[in-house]
């Protein structure tokens, strides 16, 4: 038998050897309820403070983290605003020290040859300067 079922029998014994004495039966350690009950009380106010110790002592703690999961969140929130408010480069601009770039076409290549482009071009300053000239 464990130590804990040996405490749990000895306290049931006990308990119904009291409530054989209250009914007014004899019986083994008759004495009588209020004695008996005395040191029940005795303990019951013994494991009701410790449990207020034990509960105010928990509630304290709680509060504490609370405190400190309330004071990273604002020191994370403080550092993010910050952040935000630096300037931002973005990624694909050249850096110091790096030379020169071409860069890449954006412009759809033009239908037709080469050629083809140049005289419409042509065309068109012809047609701007006979316009120029009339007036």
């Amino acid at each position: 038998m464990s130590a804990i079922s040996a405490i749990a029998a000895r306290g049931l014994t006990i308990a119904n050897n009291q409530r054989r004495a209250l009914r007014g039966k004899g019986g083994r350690g008759e004495v009588t309820f209020e004695k008996a009950d005395s040191g029940n009380r005795q303990k019951a106010a013994v494991l009701t403070d410790a449990l207020t110790r034990a509960r105010r002592e928990a509630s304290r703690r709680a509060t504490e983290a609370a405190r400190d999961e309330l004071m990273a969140n604002a020191q994370r929130a403080l550092e993010l605003k910050r952040d935000s408010k630096r300037a931002k480069r973005p990624a694909n601009l050249p850096r110091p020290n790096q030379g020169m770039r071409a860069k890449a076409r954006t412009r759809i290549d033009p239908i037709g040859a080469a050629g083809e482009a140049g005289r419409v071009t042509k065309f068109v300053a012809v047609a701007q300067a006979k316009k120029d000239s009339r007036g």
